[in-house]
């Protein structure tokens, strides 16, 4: 994985929807649209795929067979290697409690029936929240989780790797300047 990965390949969604008719629009509408998807019909299938596989973003349905949606978004937030992953829940469950307890886990929370374009501007949305804390602020260069995916890549795929790392004093001050 090269450290612009994450603008050069299709952003990964997994979709955990039990409702295979729900679980088949959400796939050809997030495919159509360019982005690459995995689906799991359970929780537990679900985690499994969050652990082993990283997506940029999980689509949560919370009535699942299994461990529920709640556990789920639970269980993907309290791991470090998963706790950065935008979770965007879809349920039926349009009452308050339900939403507030989500989002306790979650980042956002559409009711179904949902609209598609709805959907894809919160999903846009939660992509671009990602790009932004994956980049250094002050330089714009790649930073936190995107270096260390890329260093766990090259270390998975036995490739070698080098780091160099500067710290510039007074670099602020030349960059508000000089740009």
């Amino acid at each position: 994985m090269a450290v612009s990965s994450l603008e050069l390949s299709p952003p990964v969604i997994l979709v955990i929807e039990d409702d295979l008719a729900i679980s088949r629009l959400l796939r050809e509408t997030l495919e159509i649209e360019g982005f690459a998807v995995m689906t799991a019909t359970s929780g537990e299938e679900g985690v499994q795929l969050a652990f082993s596989d990283l997506p940029q973003i999980v689509l949560l349905d919370l009535l699942l067979p299994g461990i529920s949606g709640f556990e789920v978004a639970h269980t993907i937030r309290a791991d470090e290697r998963t706790a950065h992953i935008p979770m965007l829940v879809l349920s039926a469950l349009d009452d308050i409690d339900s939403k507030v307890r989500a989002l306790e886990s979650a980042n956002d929370y559409l009711s179904k029936p949902f609209e598609g374009d709805e959907l894809l501007a919160r999903i846009r949305n939660l992509l671009r929240h990602l790009r932004s804390i994956a980049a250094s602020p002050l330089t714009g260069l790649p930073a936190g989780l995107r270096v260390e995916n890329a260093i766990k890549a090259c270390l998975d795929a036995g490739e070698p790797w080098a780091i160099l790392y500067l710290d510039l004093d007074h670099f602020k001050a030349y960059n508000d300047v000089y740009g």
